[in-house]
């Protein structure tokens, strides 16, 4: 299989299912139940599975396949702190719940535009200068030592101010003191003003760019091959969007989530460097792939089991005790 059709079947399902999406079963600003966020993220997890099984073997073999998952999962795991970030940006700004869908709908699809240059401008470094992912090696380390070592550390008063972004934004945009409906600017007393709505997608959109520099190295070092990282990234952050309003609830359950993420991105710096360092050493793909499905399964599980052990360790309400006789 071409690369040209590759990406034509891939534009083709993408395309059918962002017009069922958007403009069939969610259109308008209404707000996004858990049940169609649940059955969403099935859909585009399930689709995203099906596609890489059904051309990446066609494409470059068993070994295509293999890296596409790994991507796909590397990207899955590391877009958690998306959902952090999102909750963080519409809490600052008093998003109404109803107007979150719009705003992430084209968050997602702009971050969807610049992480494709992304992707090729950085496969286009590193094959030029690779010692350029030595370094992001060393970047995706520090970045997962922080996630771990922050992994218990309540809000600081500061964290919990207005971030600084937000403040300096303010200043730089002519913004409205209110919502105006669904809209992200509006014409008022003779001159143009963006919402708070439009301060919330372009917020988005930077914190995506932030992100995107421990995601983009930990796709590269999986593999250089552009075709199966846009594919796997593409599929991965189109399914966020419904991701975010089934997590939205229970973010706070999954404690371990954050120190997992860290784990996964010391090791991948981690084996980036190694394999400089060390001739004989390479860490295949398919080990990646175990391991990141290890440690996500695991954090999972340790959450879970955490939650119900604080549940039986809480005492019982007046309205569970037995009536006294």
């Amino acid at each position: 299989m071409s690369t040209f059709t590759l990406f034509t079947i891939f534009g083709v399902v993408v395309s059918i299912l962002l017009i069922v999406d958007l403009f069939v079963v969610h259109r308008g600003t209404t707000e996004v139940s858990i049940k169609s966020s649940a059955i969403w993220s099935v859909i585009w997890i399930a689709t995203g599975m099906i596609f890489g099984a059904l051309t990446m073997p066609r494409y470059g073999g068993s070994g295509a396949l293999t890296s596409y998952y790994t991507v796909y999962l590397v990207e899955k795991s590391l877009s958690i702190d998306n959902v952090f970030l999102w909750l963080v940006v519409f809490s600052a700004l008093s998003v109404p719940r109803a107007l979150q869908r719009r705003v992430l709908v084209f968050g997602v699809l702009g971050a969807v535009v610049m992480r494709t240059g992304m992707i090729y401008a950085g496969a286009a470094i590193v094959e030029s200068f690779t010692f350029v992912l030595y370094i992001a090696g060393a970047c995706l380390m520090y970045a997962g030592y922080k996630l771990w070592r922050e992994r218990d550390a309540p809000e600081s008063a500061e964290q919990q101010q207005e971030p600084a972004l937000l403040r300096l934004l303010r200043k730089v945009i002519p913004t409205t003191d209110g919502y105006r409906e669904e809209k992200f600017v509006v014409r008022e007393n003779g001159r143009w003003l963006a919402t708070p709505l439009l301060t919330a997608l372009i917020l988005i959109e930077l914190t995506d760019i932030v992100l995107a520099l421990d995601a983009l190295p930990a796709a590269l070092s999986v593999t250089m091959d552009v075709p199966t990282i846009i594919t796997a990234n593409v599929f991965a952050l189109l399914g966020l969007r419904s991701l975010y309003f089934l997590l939205v609830g229970i973010v706070d359950r999954l404690h371990y989530l954050q120190a997992a993420v860290g784990v996964i991105l010391v090791y991948i710096g981690g084996t980036l460097l190694i394999e400089g360092i060390v001739d004989d050493f390479h860490s295949s793909t398919g080990q990646s792939l175990g391991v990141i499905a290890v440690v996500l399964t695991a954090a999972v599980w340790l959450s879970l089991r955490r939650e119900r052990a604080l549940k039986q360790a809480q005492p019982p309400s007046e309205a569970d005790q037995p009536p006294l006789e």
